[in-house]
């Protein structure tokens, strides 16, 4: 079985001090906080700003939100990512990849047939 990118670069990240720009960095945010790797919370961290967008907004801020109940760094990071995505414009396009899931149809089935 091969190590996720995640799992590679948090190994490097022990064996070198280098951060990888491979991997989630939300994924890289949250292992760092969970074994207490601070420089390596803020490097993710700071990807994640550099990376987000609409593509990766939703799985990205499940992942960070998680944590936000728990760990400051977390609420943090989540404050700057929602700043960011509500002062670039970038919101709409999230709660639309949100509104726009299999799980829509499922509420909608069944609810126009023809039963006079």
């Amino acid at each position: 079985r091969e190590a996720t990118p995640e799992l590679e670069a948090l190994c490097r990240y022990l064996s070198e001090s280098v951060v990888s720009e491979t991997g989630n960095p939300a994924v890289l945010f949250h292992l760092a906080r969970k074994y207490e790797l601070d420089d390596f919370a803020d490097k993710a961290a700071r990807q994640v700003m550099e990376r987000l967008c609409p593509q990766n907004a939703v799985d990205w801020a499940r992942i960070v939100y998680a944590d936000v109940a728990r760990d400051r760094k977390a609420k943090i990071l989540w404050e700057r990512m929602y700043a960011k995505l509500s002062h670039e414009r970038l919101l709409k396009d999230v709660m639309e990849k949100l509104l726009v899931t299999e799980s829509t149809s499922d509420l909608l089935q069944g609810q126009f047939t023809d039963e006079a």
